[in-house]
């Protein structure tokens, strides 16, 4: 909230820059070449993915029904938190196979990709970055 209060950024226009940074900091890690450099990275990366974790949390508890919410949300928590641990087992393996710079690279290339084409050609999206609210469907 200090930073909020230092910096007032709409909810949409923060949840885009922590999707760019969620992308562009695993890049940064992959380019470090020593701790202080790798460090700063590691922050960066860190603040980045949880800012923008919580930020999307958020935007789903919007649009839930709320006799559903806890179940929307404990699905959702468990599907990331599973997607990431069998991708972690997975990228280890890939880690000493090409070597963890191509594992920060490559991801967060795509990342930072997905999340630019989505400003682009993404209404919805762009929508939510502009307002920082989902819009809900008729019904």
């Amino acid at each position: 909230t200090f930073l909020l209060s230092v910096f007032p950024l709409r909810r949409g226009t923060l949840f885009l820059l922590t999707g760019l940074g969620s992308g562009l900091s695993p890049i940064c890690m992959a380019l470090a070449v020593n701790l202080i450099p790798a460090t700063a990275a590691g922050i960066f990366m860190g603040s980045s993915q949880a800012m923008f974790m919580a930020l999307s949390a958020v935007l789903l508890q919007e649009v839930v029904p709320d006799a559903v919410r806890g179940r929307v949300m404990s699905l959702y928590l468990m599907s990331a938190g599973g997607i990431m641990a069998v991708a972690n087992l997975g990228f280890g393996t890939a880690a000493d196979a090409f070597g963890a710079p191509k594992l920060f690279l490559v991801p967060g290339g795509i990342f930072f990709a997905i999340v630019l084409g989505s400003m682009i050609v993404g209404p919805h999206l762009r929508r939510v970055y502009r307002s920082g609210h989902v819009a809900l469907a008729p019904g």
